[in-house]
This record gives C-alpha cells, structure tokens and sequence, in this order.
C-alpha cells in the first residue's frame, strides 16, 4: 500500500494506493488517528487505486468516522473505483456513508466544501507519503542483519 497524506489545518486528504490488508490496515488507523490529535475535522479518503479492502480497512474508516463526527467534522470516500462502489454497496457501506461517498472530488466539493464555506486548497499543506511495502521489507532486512 502507498499512502499520500496532504493535509492543513481541518482537511486531510489520504490518497491510497495497492492492498489495504491486515497490517495496513493499522498503518492507515494509526494515520487517521494522528490527523485527528492534529485537530483535522473533514479527512477525504481517494480510494481510486485501491485493489484490495479488508475488513480492517473497513473497520478503521467506520470507527475513525465516529471520532471525527465527535469533533464537528466527517470522514469522506471520493472514488470512481467500480470494486470501491460493489464492496461498499454489497456491505451496507453506503448507507453508513450515506451522503459522504462522491465519484469525483468537484461533485464533493459541491456538496460538502462549498456548503461549509471550505475550499480543497492544499497548496502550501503538510505532505507525507508512506509506502509500506518499503517499511516491511527495511523492517525484515534489520530483523535479518541483526
């Protein structure tokens, strides 16, 4: 999984790529959670590229949506991906997100930001990117040289 986090004062935007397994799974949690600590009210998830959801994935997107509507903000699902729209549509996701999955970000943008007086600028915001293909394989070279 690749994962690209742009994100500013209240927007976070991860843009995900590849597998989210079990252990990724973790990771993006573990990411949601710090953007939350960091006071980001609306997080946006591309899920474009996403080949592969599991039931941990899904898990950290539901649980991390209850934590951001506590905090007067939401978490949203931008995709074209026809798997990302069956998978949702065939687990009921569409009625937990109901209202916040859009198939492009101008019809997101229009609905939610626009509405809210805010604006998807994320020119001068924070970047991160995390490929954790890299961290497993530096994490098992360590364990292997040690």
């Amino acid at each position: 999984m690749e994962l690209r986090i742009t994100s500013n004062e209240k927007i976070s935007l991860f843009i995900v790529k590849g597998k989210i397994g079990w252990d990724n799974s973790r990771i993006l949690d573990t990411q949601i959670h710090k953007m939350v600590e960091k006071g980001c009210s609306h997080i946006i998830f591309n899920l474009d590229e996403v080949t592969f959801l599991c039931s941990g994935g899904i898990g950290a997107l539901v649980y991390n949506m209850k934590k951001v509507q506590e905090t007067g903000g939401d978490i949203y699902i931008v995709s074209t991906s026809d798997y990302i729209q069956f998978l949702f549509a065939t687990i009921g996701f569409n009625i937990i997100f109901s209202g916040r999955i859009f198939k492009s970000f101008e019809e997101f943008g229009d609905k939610v930001l626009q509405p809210k007086g805010l604006a998807l600028n994320l020119f001068n915001a924070e970047s991160a990117i995390i490929n954790t293909e890299e961290h497993r394989f530096q994490d098992g070279a360590a364990k292997n040289a040690a």
